[in-house]
């Protein structure tokens, strides 16, 4: 954990393909150059579920990867998929 830092705001970060380094602007103007970034904004945690008109009378299954159902097997079905 010495070198993970949790609760920061990341203002932008930056590949320098020439250092082949990552520079990091946090809030508050420090800036960290690493090798590595892993992003943990939890995207999955909250589902933004779309706005589509009908989709309260669809009958199907409607699944949100934030909350995957492993037992969940669409062989045979159709699915449709829709996101980023």
């Amino acid at each position: 954990r010495r070198h993970m830092r949790f609760n920061t705001a990341v203002e932008g970060a930056r590949w320098d393909e020439d250092a082949k380094l990552w520079r990091v602007n946090l809030a508050g103007g420090e800036t960290l150059i690493t090798r590595y970034l892993i992003t943990a904004t939890g995207f999955l945690s909250q589902p933004c579920m779309p706005d589509i008109p009908g989709i309260t009378e669809f009958d199907g299954r409607i699944l949100h990867t934030s909350a995957w159902d492993d037992s969940y097997d669409p062989s045979g079905d159709r699915v449709g998929i829709i996101g980023t």
